[in-house]
């Protein structure tokens, strides 16, 4: 964790030492649409979850740093991102006849914080109110807190709600009550959106992971999320 920190600090650091004369900041900020990609069998459910999940709904917020590599089209956009991640569980409406009168504990969220490292090569077309961007790019990134929610039902009405700490580690799991997820996290990310001549930024980005970050032997777990951002850029190299 330190060390991800660390890395993140000297990166940003030394990316603006270098070409501070050029470097312009922004913030950002914005709403997160997140879900998960399943493949195989949940421990959470008694179906492939694949037919039993629903977005997640959270936020994002960024430094961003804006570099010139040709005069006003094309730019290395790195930047740092808190970003929420999960996904929710739907209800099984139908009972399964052997389980009339069981308890039955289902998941109903499970919602991961990530500090995420984007770096996007962005096209910047002017046009009348500004410039129309286009980027793409890789990011990694790094697993801070989780949270697992679940239900106790019995013959289809809740009786008990719950939730408990993700684990976030390299190591198998093997242990049915454990959820244990990789720290780690890699994938592509693409945005569209307008730099406004006001130096306000309104940008819609897709994130999709490659990494199955479930440590069971059961499932294969990918992220992805679609996130809507609104931000500001200081400094502005062309004004």
């Amino acid at each position: 964790m330190k060390q991800f920190y660390g890395i993140s600090l000297i990166l940003i650091f030394l990316i603006s030492t270098v070409c501070k004369a050029q470097v312009s900041v922004g913030v950002q900020a914005g709403y997160t649409i997140a879900d998960l990609k399943f493949d195989g069998q949940n421990r959470a459910d008694y179906s492939n979850v694949a037919s039993f999940t629903k977005p997640v709904k959270g936020i994002h917020v960024d430094v961003l740093f804006n570099i010139p590599l040709l005069p006003n089209n094309l730019y290395l956009q790195p930047g740092l991102r808190f970003v929420t991640k999960g996904t929710e569980f739907t209800p099984v409406k139908y009972a399964q006849p052997d389980l009339i009168d069981a308890y039955v504990t289902s998941g109903t969220r499970m919602r991961l914080s990530y500090l995420e490292v984007p770096v996007n090569l962005v096209y910047k077309q002017p046009i009348g109110i500004g410039r129309l961007l286009l980027g793409a790019g890789p990011y990694v990134a790094y697993g801070l807190d989780g949270r697992y929610e679940f239900k106790v039902s019995r013959n289809g009405n809740t009786v008990k709600t719950g939730s408990r700490s993700i684990d976030f580690s390299k190591s198998s799991n093997t242990n049915s009550s454990v959820i244990r997820i990789l720290p780690w996290d890699f994938g592509i990310n693409g945005m569209l959106g307008i730099e406004f001549n006001n130096h306000f930024i309104l940008s819609a980005n897709y994130a999709m992971g490659f990494v199955d970050i479930d440590r069971t032997a059961a499932t294969t777990t990918q992220n992805y999320y679609m996130g809507l951002t609104l931000g500001y850029l200081f400094n502005r190299e062309d004004h």
